[in-house]
């Protein structure tokens, strides 16, 4: 089951897929990018997608919509993402 490895709340996050390969989601100033990570999480690899700070809403609506109560967007995000079970499937549905 994929699951969540760091989480620091509006800055980024690390989650395991099923498939053992792991991703980062981070925002900075300019936006979020999601990125396939490399040598075992150690440093980022391929940029899977990316969203300019223009483009946040597109970013919610792609991952996760309205978070339910409680839940920040981002978390929601996050959580979201641990439903695909490899990159392949991620970048598919991302495409």
């Amino acid at each position: 089951m994929s699951r969540i490895i760091t989480y620091k709340e509006q800055r980024y996050s690390m989650v395991q897929l099923d498939s053992g390969e792991k991703v980062m989601i981070s925002i900075t100033q300019d936006g979020v990018t999601i990125f396939a990570m490399r040598f075992g999480g150690l440093l980022p690899g391929r940029k899977l997608a990316e969203w300019s700070i223009f483009d946040l809403e597109h970013f919610l609506d792609r991952l996760g919509g309205q978070p339910p109560p409680g839940s920040s967007a981002f978390r929601h995000a996050v959580n979201n993402m641990t439903e695909y079970p490899s990159i392949a499937a991620l970048e598919a549905y991302l495409a």
